[in-house]
């Protein structure tokens, strides 16, 4: 390996690591900015030290984590007895709540959850029913934001193991 290739694993090695600590921010998508360092990193190295099969699995799980907005509250609505409203509200709830109380994380979670409430008010008309919908809409955010960060610690182990295989 080149001087110029070790320097752009070091740059690479570096950016994935800040990515990750940046992931644990609601708004930045931390997923797809590894994925990105990544595949960039293997087409200036022509997939040498970055194999094909660790770029398709990557992207499988980017994919997957940046998607659990759509498929965790799904999976998991049954389990709790809510509706699909608790969904849409969560999701367009976490929206307004991210730029009405621009504080990162908190403005999200408590749109999430005033979201869901109001929705599930709206939908029902039963308090107790529509508190529940909040109570799932504060777990399942939590499970989100560790989803998120699982599959990002998922991605860098599987780049950093793909590039001490190939060595």
């Amino acid at each position: 390996m080149g001087i110029a290739e070790s320097g752009l694993t070091v740059i690479a090695g570096v950016l994935m690591v800040i990515a990750l600590f940046a992931s644990l921010l609601p708004f930045l998508p931390g997923p797809f900015m590894l994925w990105t360092i990544s595949i960039v990193y293997g087409i200036l190295t022509g997939f040498q030290h970055l194999t094909v099969l660790s770029a398709i699995t990557i992207t499988a799980l980017m994919i997957i984590a940046t998607s659990k907005d759509i498929w965790m509250p799904i999976v998991g609505m049954k389990s709790y007895g809510v509706s699909c409203s608790t969904a849409i509200g969560m999701f367009f709830g976490g929206l307004v709540g991210t730029f009405v109380i621009p504080i990162p994380i908190v403005g999200t979670l408590i749109g999430a959850i005033v979201g869901a409430i109001l929705l599930e008010l709206l939908n029902l008309g039963d308090l107790q029913k529509a508190l529940k919908a909040g109570g799932y809409a504060f777990k399942s955010f939590l499970l989100g934001m560790a989803t998120e960060l699982g599959f990002s610690v998922l991605i860098v182990v599987i780049f950093f193991a793909s590039l001490l295989v190939t060595r």
